[in-house]
């Protein structure tokens, strides 16, 4: 197994485990919206980073993160016409759809209104289906954090359903904090130490 930074000829395959794996709005957006998104993501590798872990030339678990949430929704909102138009005819099948996109945008209304510029975050995190229990999410999140730490990202954030357990217990085990409650959301931060820090040292001033 391999991790390294995602490249724009991965997108068919981070786009397709993303929609097999992840039960959310954009998932259920299509398959087209999502490598629209990624694509947007992955080339503005100077606020987004794209981690995937790979086996046998096979995506098999991404991790996203921004390094400022206000310049990734902006760079997301280009082309937003086409979005909304999506967005329009797929509430006519799914009405729940409105609500949770609602609450996502309240989510992140709330933590730029809240917290200091630039709000750094962990944006998704998915293995595949046969990989799962493996260790594979551990790994990417483990990956994310050294290369955060190499930019100087010293606080970094996730969101997360208050009803997801399972994932609120596994960014506690990564050594994320919770911060806040948000609504339906439970938000949690990890500090980075700097780079050469070791646990029980201290500097000399």
């Amino acid at each position: 197994m391999i991790f390294r930074e995602a490249k724009l000829t991965d997108l068919d395959q981070i786009a397709k485990l993303h929609q097999q794996t992840l039960r959310t709005a954009s998932a259920y957006l299509g398959e087209d919206y999502l490598k629209n998104n990624y694509k947007q993501i992955i080339s503005d590798n100077k606020t987004n980073l794209v981690i995937i872990a790979c086996k046998e030339k096979k995506v098999i678990g991404v991790i996203t993160a921004s390094l400022d949430l206000r310049k990734t929704i902006s760079t997301l909102s280009m082309g937003s016409f086409d979005t909304l138009a999506l967005i329009s005819k797929k509430i006519l099948f799914k009405p729940s759809l409105i609500l949770e996109l609602i609450n996502h945008i309240y989510l992140e209304i709330k933590v730029l209104h809240k917290y200091p510029a630039p709000y750094q975050t962990i944006l998704t995190l998915f293995v595949s289906n046969d990989h799962q229990g493996l260790g594979v999410g551990r790994k990417l999140t483990k990956k994310m954090i050294q290369k955060l730490k190499s930019r100087k990202v010293k606080r970094l954030y996730v969101d997360t359903q208050k009803s997801n357990k399972k994932a609120l217990n596994f960014y506690k085990k990564m050594g994320f904090k919770i911060e806040d409650q948000i609504a339906d959301s439970t938000v949690l931060t990890f500090i980075n130490p700097p780079l050469g820090y070791k646990k029980g040292s201290t500097k000399n001033n």
